[in-house]
């Protein structure tokens, strides 16, 4: 007879036999055949035979269970806490990422999360990693949000989750994953660059920057190398603009957004000094014009403002220097002082 729903079995019906019962055949091959099918219903120990059913533990573990090498198998506990079930190996590229997943996975489905070691830092915003030849898939940040560049680290521990349609990264230098309106309480620390396309706000704190200081007050004072701004913008140690050097031609070119201190050495004969570009107004320039052989003229765009309304006359000796300051409006620049012939 079968078992009795709760795994007891019982012998059918005629047993168990007395002394001097004739042991008959129908007895007998009633009694085996029970019995067999009873061992048939068992499960073998050296897996001939195969549950048809879900098998209660009760309360109970398997013990000494060996690392499941496949997907249809459950993992030894120590496979789930090492991690080798989502640890990616042999990893390698730098914007188009090659890796290869345990247990022989052929298929992507979301909510898969795997780790890796970069094998080095994307150079590129378009970040891809073919696992296990399934085919290539982006890596993005905050949804779909392309990664920037150096937003993977060489050698860093990198999370990727798969949401379906591409990999998310979870797991990078932490400005990098940074959405808008961030709030920071306590000290923080970047170890890659901290960058923002809209407003840095917030109240009373330093942003150290290596051994440098920026410095904001509650009323809004900024201090520069120190944490105690009398005006609105303090400044100690050295605030300047560095010496930019104008190349020589027949009209000489001033970008002054790459700088307000300028120098022009004539290299030929007479030149015309040009409307310098991208002027601001109530901010001051500096020019120095230097001879070569000497006795050079420089005719001077109008935007050049003079007192007394006239242009001075250069400086004619070999290598003679003539310093020049100027106040712009914007548009043009108002001479504010001027030094000839210093020696």
């Amino acid at each position: 007879m079968a078992r009795n729903g709760s795994g007891v079995y019982s012998l059918p019906a005629g047993n168990p036999v007395v002394t001097g019962t004739v042991i008959s055949s129908t007895w007998a091959n009633t009694t085996l055949n029970d019995l067999g099918n009873a061992m048939t219903a068992s499960l073998a120990y050296d897996g001939q035979t195969t549950p048809v059913a879900n098998l209660p533990m009760g309360g109970y573990i398997h013990t000494g269970v060996g690392n499941a090498l496949l997907r249809t198998s459950y993992p030894a506990a120590g496979q789930v806490q090492d991690g080798t079930l989502t640890y990616l190996t042999s990893v390698s590229g730098t914007d188009t990422i090659t890796a290869t997943a345990p247990l022989s996975m052929t298929a992507y489905v979301a909510g898969q999360s795997f780790t890796f070691i970069a094998a080095s830092a994307n150079t590129t915003t378009g970040v891809t990693i073919n696992i296990n030849g399934i085919g290539a898939k982006n890596i993005t940040k905050n949804g779909a949000t392309a990664l920037a560049i150096g937003d993977i680290i060489s050698g860093s521990v990198v999370t990727i989750n798969y949401d379906g349609t591409q990999f998310q990264v979870s797991s990078i230098a932490a400005a990098s994953l940074l959405g808008s309106n961030n709030t920071w309480t306590g000290t923080n620390a970047f170890s890659a660059a901290l960058s923002y396309t809209s407003t840095l706000t917030g109240g009373t704190g330093i942003i150290a920057i290596g051994t440098n200081q920026i410095y904001k007050d509650s009323s809004g004072k900024v201090g520069l190398g120190t944490a105690s701004p009398s005006a609105k913008l303090s400044v100690v140690g050295t605030g300047y603009s560095p010496n930019i050097t104008l190349t020589d031609a027949s009209t000489i070119a001033w970008d002054t957004s790459t700088g307000q201190t300028a120098t022009f050495t004539f290299v030929s004969s007479n030149r015309t000094m040009g409307a310098p570009t991208n002027l601001v107004n109530g901010a001051f320039y500096a020019l120095a014009v230097i001879q070569n052989a000497g006795s050079n003229t420089l005719t001077w765009d109008t935007v050049f403002k003079w007192t007394g309304g006239s242009a001075p006359t250069l400086s004619t000796a070999a290598s003679a220097k003539d310093y020049f300051v100027f106040r712009s409006d914007g548009t043009n620049l108002y001479e504010q002082g001027r030094s000839l012939g210093v020696s």
